[in-house]
């Protein structure tokens, strides 16, 4: 956007700043340093089940039958990182997005971001461990033409499905 003099760009950014509001809406609770370690450490295992390489075999109601690879690390400060690639029958790949997964112990809850080639870090969640889940509320495809939201609920320490509501 090109101005054609000061008085107008500094109109128009005033305005911009007035229109989008404070950069954060949410509040922050007034935790001790001693509540923020406790609930961190709480919490800083709530995705170790999925730490390793799997593979997987999935039921979509739109694909059919389908099955991946899927692999988690653990970084040097506790959040995970994980690649999940859904593959065809000779390995080549249809689908990949890569996660960020960081606990917010000031705020009591998993923070994710996924990135997929050329789309930047729109993909952003939230999860929340309830009992033996991990709820998780993610939106995915943010810049592609049929943007979603996920309701994800991981199953910790058991083998069986994930459970997803779309």
């Amino acid at each position: 956007m090109a101005c054609d003099s000061f008085s107008l760009c500094a109109r128009l950014l005033v305005v911009s700043v007035v229109a989008t509001g404070p950069l954060s809406a949410q509040t922050i609770p007034n935790r001790t340093e001693a509540q923020i370690k406790a609930s961190f450490d709480a919490h800083k295992g709530d995705f170790d089940y999925l730490l390793g390489d799997w593979e997987f075999t999935s039921v979509s109601r739109e694909y059919g039958k389908g099955r991946g690879l899927w692999s988690a690390v653990r970084l040097a400060e506790g959040q995970i990182l994980d690649e999940f690639r859904i593959v065809g029958d000779a390995g080549e790949t249809y689908y990949v997005t890569t996660t960020i997964r960081a606990y917010n112990a000031v705020l009591d809850r998993w923070e994710l971001v996924g990135m997929d080639e050329g789309r930047g870090l729109q993909d952003v969640g939230t999860g929340q461990s309830v009992g033996e889940e991990i709820h998780i509320e993610q939106r995915f495809g943010v810049n592609s033409e049929r943007p979603s939201l996920w309701r994800i609920r991981y199953l910790r320490h058991q083998a069986g499905p994930v459970l997803l509501d779309r």
